[in-house]
């Protein structure tokens, strides 16, 4: 049987998957795939939001500070259409394994530091949309 077969126990092919479907909603979702289409930008940035949960487990630090500068770009760069639930979702998922990796006092301050980014982000972008 070929599901007896899937490595479902490989965190890394559940990433994976999980990217996939979270790029393809995202993409739905922001209008990027309707006849409207979004800028160019705003589609890279939220194709990069999203994948970083494919890898997100290898390079926590990293992707959350790649996830939170894409999202950022997507909200400045798209009309902003759509819920966001699908980058929540990716943000979430990368920040709740940066988490997850931060034993010892260093990499609970990096956690926090980019933890501040973010919500810094947030804000900044809060700030800068008009409305």
């Amino acid at each position: 049987m070929l599901v007896a077969r899937l490595p479902v126990n490989d965190l890394a092919v559940i990433d994976r998957v999980l990217a996939v479907l979270l790029t393809g909603g995202a993409l739905v979702n922001a209008g990027a795939l309707s006849e409207h289409g979004q800028p160019a930008l705003a589609i890279v940035s939220c194709i990069a939001l999203t994948g970083t949960v494919a890898w997100s487990r290898r390079a926590p630090i990293l992707a959350a500070l790649v996830a939170v500068t894409a999202l950022v770009v997507f909200e400045l760069a798209s009309r902003n259409v759509g819920t966001g639930l699908f980058e929540d979702a990716a943000i979430i998922w990368v920040f709740y394994g940066l988490g997850r990796r931060g034993r010892g006092q260093d990499r609970v301050l990096v956690s926090v530091a980019e933890l501040g980014g973010w919500l810094g982000a947030c804000v900044a972008v809060g700030y800068s949309t008009p409305g």
